[in-house]
């Protein structure tokens, strides 16, 4: 079985290779092969390579490389899902979200056994944990945080810092992720789950839901598909 298929992905690679420099050679004329197993390939012709791109010379044997290198030429998301038409510009998002469909997760919490789809989740479920070490102490209330970050924002309450400020109504945060959350109490856009497609009128909503229902967080889930997180608005401090 095993030559059997690699024989037919053989015929398969020589047909797109000659196939490739027929159309280089006369770009308005239609390749026509000789191959007497030509019409019993052509269903595999789109998935197996070579690969060659419409928008430069180059030629990918890859399928996958194919579609992530013609994404840069045209600006499209090269995986998509087959359950719910998602779209994916890496493959790594791809596949965290396939296994969010099939109910794959391979990376299981050791300190209460629930699983993950990838590693970037997992970490950020540790620290959630009270055995988890927390290096960074808070001198006043002896409050342990998992990053500097953290308890830099977690002082400012303390010494009642809001330097974070709305640009639409003048109120003050402690840190852009609270101020961020606040904004979409401005919004008339929904907070849409790209996990289950549930909408929330407040990213904060959102935020609940994500932690609650799939255990993870909004920036995690944009982060493993490819995402770019939205850009904040600049605070008054930071303008001037």
């Amino acid at each position: 079985m095993e030559n059997t298929i690699e024989f037919i992905h053989k015929i398969v690679k020589k047909e797109k290779e000659k196939s490739i420099d027929f159309s280089s050679n006369k770009p308005t004329e239609k390749y026509k092969s000789t191959s007497k197993f030509y019409e019993h390939i052509q269903y595999l012709l789109p998935h197996l390579g070579p690969f060659k791109c419409q928008y430069c010379p180059k030629v990918l044997m890859n399928i996958a490389t194919f579609r992530i290198h013609t994404a840069k030429h045209d600006g499209s998301k090269p995986f998509k899902c087959s359950i719910c038409n998602y779209e994916f510009t890496q493959k790594p998002g791809y596949v965290i979200h396939l296994r969010r469909h099939t109910q794959d997760f391979p990376f299981v919490c050791k300190y209460c056994s629930k699983g993950f789809p990838c590693k970037k989740e997992l970490k950020l479920h540790f620290q959630n944990h009270p055995e988890y070490e927390k290096e960074f102490i808070c001198d006043i209330c002896g409050e342990g945080f998992t990053q500097q970050k953290l308890l830099n924002w977690h002082l400012k309450a303390h010494n009642n810092i809001r330097d974070s400020i709305c640009n639409i109504c003048g109120k003050g945060f402690t840190n852009s992720k609270l101020l961020f959350q606040h904004r979409t109490v401005h919004s008339q856009e929904k907070s849409v789950c790209k996990l289950c497609g549930k909408t929330y009128a407040h990213y904060r909503g959102l935020s609940r839901h994500m932690t609650k229902d799939h255990g993870t967080t909004v920036a995690a889930v944009a982060a493993v598909m490819g995402e770019k997180p939205k850009k904040r608005v600049l605070t008054i401090n930071e303008i001037s």
